[in-house]
């Protein structure tokens, strides 16, 4: 599965989840799934932060989902 291919299948979902002065968090949620893969214990203060955060993260589980991948080619090949 490409970098490419991991990313169409993950989106991150902003919610409005708590009181003022930070009441948004983020959610990251794979293709057909109900239950996020990965969720913010931060709250932030906009809708734009969390959002910012939100995709850093998901590019986080990208890289860390390729680096996986290399890793493993690397060792079936003699």
């Amino acid at each position: 599965m490409s970098q490419l291919s991991v990313a169409s299948h993950l989106r991150v979902e902003v919610k409005h989840r708590r009181a003022a002065p930070k009441r948004y968090t983020w959610e990251i949620f794979s293709e057909g799934k109900m239950l996020p893969v990965e969720e913010s214990t931060d709250q932030f203060r906009s809708w734009e932060e969390a959002s910012q955060a939100g995709k850093k993260a998901l590019e986080k589980i990208i890289s860390k989902s390729r680096r996986t991948r290399m890793g493993r080619t690397m060792i079936s090949n003699p």
